[in-house]
């Protein structure tokens, strides 16, 4: 009997990956494709690199800061307002360039087109949607995109619309619809408010005379969503620039104007709720001293029960971020946050992690949860708040308990000479 229940649940396994994989290649044989891409979704038919300014960056920070939720911040961008598609107006190549990323998901990018005179009432079946970037993830986030990765899409005449889809951690060895498919014509979205329904924003950017494409890629209804619009971000080019249509889109002169400055949300803590694919869980007891990348003895408590989910769930791999206040030098605060990172990922491997599962970058000061700048008078209380770490979940491969609450540092350190 027990050699039959092996036999049994032996096979059960091998139909049950059977399907999982006819399910994965049947969802893949579906969508149109630019081209072939390697193992991990990097397309074969990218063209030469587009070369991007920092300063570009900084100005997209400014207009979609991070956790900070657009909804709260500018309503205007996402509320129907301006378009989040494109309208061609003249006849034009298009291109679309990977520009940055914030997200743990492993997302797949694609477009469809329509007549601007007959637009759809209905999402587009997965046969007129064509691929673009099957995995949009950067290197050293599940995927092999750089900045500045770059795809001609096509060339379209007058009278086209162009609509967008995010599948949500669609990537899976190969292209699938993900978690959700989120589209750019926020009328095909399945939250059931419509106030929550949009997942894009097009703004156009007069300087480099592009538009700026980016995405939430959770559902605006799942508890962890912190609706910045910033998971995953594009730059759409014409060729000429006046194909595109400008008077449908919001510009990012107008997006920095009169802004309402919205408290940036903190990510949940590591304790007891569900951790999933794509949550940024932040370390709150894992601060650092002043001027210091060393692991605290006060901090280990996170970073074990870490270890302890890890080694209960063999497949997870996670991204570190670590952070700094904004005093001293740029480029020093940067070389300390990536040292602060290293501590964790060596912290990690010493409790029998295999650093394999462990990425790590540091972003000294860029990253701010306060207005905490240079110049602006803080207490240390405020300031630590900045000096933190924080952890993505890239994949998991199973459900794990984790509870989410709010709690600030158990330890002050202060910087020398100060009395706040």
């Amino acid at each position: 009997m027990k050699q039959y229940a092996a036999q049994r649940n032996r096979l059960y396994s091998s139909l049950t990956f059977t399907c999982l994989i006819l399910s994965v290649c049947l969802w893949s044989q579906s969508y149109q494709y630019l081209g072939g891409y390697d193992d991990l979704g990097l397309p074969s038919y990218l063209e030469e690199n587009e070369e991007i300014d920092s300063s570009v960056l900084t100005l997209i920070r400014q207009i979609l800061p991070e956790r900070v939720p657009l909804p709260e911040r500018r309503p205007e961008l996402i509320n129907g307002a301006f378009d989040s598609d494109l309208h061609i107006v003249e006849k034009a190549s298009l291109w679309v360039t990977f520009f940055h990323e914030e997200a743990g998901y492993k997302n797949v990018l694609g477009f469809y087109t329509y007549d601007m005179d007959s637009p759809p009432t209905m999402k587009p079946a997965p046969e007129d949607i064509t691929i673009i970037f099957p995995n949009a993830s950067r290197e050293g986030s599940g995927g092999r995109l750089v900045t500045g990765a770059k795809v001609k899409i096509g060339t379209f005449e007058p009278g086209t619309g162009i609509g967008w889809v995010l599948f949500s951690n669609g990537w899976k060895a190969a292209v699938t619809p993900g978690n959700w498919e989120l589209y750019s014509n926020a009328n095909f979205n399945t939250e059931k408010t419509a106030e929550k329904r949009a997942h894009s924003v097009s703004i156009y950017n007069p300087s480099l005379d592009n538009v700026i494409l980016g995405f939430e890629d959770l559902s605006r209804e799942h508890p962890v969503c912190d609706h910045d619009f910033n998971d995953v971000l594009f730059f759409v080019s014409a060729d000429p620039p006046s194909a595109i249509q400008k008077a449908n889109l919001a510009d990012t002169e107008s997006a920095l104007e009169e802004v309402v400055e919205v408290p940036v949300e903190a990510a949940p803590e590591l304790t007891e709720d569900v951790i999933e694919e794509g949550a940024l869980i932040r370390l709150s007891k894992l601060y650092y001293n002043f001027d210091k990348a060393s692991i605290r003895a006060d901090a280990t408590e996170d970073l074990d029960e870490l270890v302890r989910i890890m080694t209960k769930y063999p497949n997870m791999t996670i991204a570190i971020s670590s952070h700094t206040d904004s005093r001293g030098n740029e480029s020093y605060n940067l070389n300390l946050s990536k040292n602060r990172a290293k501590s964790v990922v060596d912290y990690l491997a010493k409790k029998g992690i295999d650093p394999k599962r462990v990425s790590s970058e540091g972003y000294g000061e860029t990253k701010l949860l306060n207005d905490c700048a240079d110049g602006v008078s803080c207490s240390e209380e405020q300031h630590q708040y900045n000096r933190r770490t924080e952890v993505r979940i890239v994949e998991m491969g199973a459900k794990v308990d984790v509870e989410y609450n709010d709690n600030g540092p158990k330890t002050i350190d202060k910087m020398p000479g100060s009395n706040r």
